[in-house]
């Protein structure tokens, strides 16, 4: 695990573990609160985290963001004992109908006893947690169920898999819907913006990812540049079809 520090009391930390990307847990440090930003493949790698000594954890409540049912970004829920851990409702019932399956296709990337434990606190369009500026709410894209965080008084969005680089896996067919939520996040303007697997995106990201998704739904030529960006581009196109 390596970590970075994004401000004073809010870090990412990464996890090279899974061969094809990079993933991100970001936690942030508030008043009275320490929030997590999604929890990669267990309590093993949880632990790491928790035991970096770069954030004040103690006699603080703790508050799981599920970005997205993903089984990269779940499965360390377990080590969280009696935290809030926020999703999307949509989130908690694809978590509830393919928690097993995803076990049974991924298992092997496991950290330590992974359990099932559920999303307890979900919303349908946002939350807001005042105490620490922090708006959650919801942002259809790479999944239907997909939610962001936008940490106000630090200009930080935490988008999950919403943008990659070089490009984002489209995995719903609803590319309106995924526009809608990029144009959002422009209206924002976030001085950071930090993914599930892409660190410090930017706002020529963000639009890049629009004209993308753009060409997408035109069926027009799209210019897609770079070995990565051609699979991506491909797998898209096929899921799609």
């Amino acid at each position: 695990m390596r970590k970075r520090r994004i401000h004073p009391k809010a870090w990412t930390y990464t996890f090279d573990t899974l061969k094809e990307w990079e993933t991100h847990v970001h936690v942030l440090e508030g008043r009275g609160t320490i929030y997590v930003v999604d929890t990669f493949c267990g309590p093993a790698g949880m632990e790491e985290v928790r035991n970096a000594g770069d954030l004040d954890w103690g006699g603080k409540k703790v508050v799981v963001f599920n970005t997205h049912f993903h089984w990269d970004h779940v499965w360390g829920n377990g080590f969280f004992n009696g935290a809030w851990i926020v999703a999307h409702a949509s989130c908690r019932k694809r978590l509830e109908e393919e928690w097993d399956s995803q076990i049974r296709m991924n298992g092997e990337h496991r950290m330590g006893l992974v359990e099932k434990v559920l999303p307890d606190l979900t919303f349908g369009e946002s939350l807001f947690f005042p105490e620490d500026g922090l708006e959650v709410f919801h942002s259809p894209g790479h999944t239907a169920d997909s939610i962001s965080l936008f940490d106000r008084p630090r200009g930080i969005l935490y988008v999950g898999d919403n943008l990659e680089r070089p490009l984002p896996y489209v995995e719903d067919r609803d590319l309106d819907r995924y526009v809608a939520t990029l144009e959002r996040y422009r209206k924002l303007r976030p001085r950071r913006i930090l993914a599930g697997h892409s660190l410090e995106l930017d706002l020529e990201d963000l639009e890049g990812t629009i004209r993308y998704l753009r060409g997408l739904q035109s069926g027009g030529d799209l210019e897609v540049r770079g070995e990565a960006a051609m699979e991506t581009h491909r797998r898209n196109l096929e899921f799609l079809g």
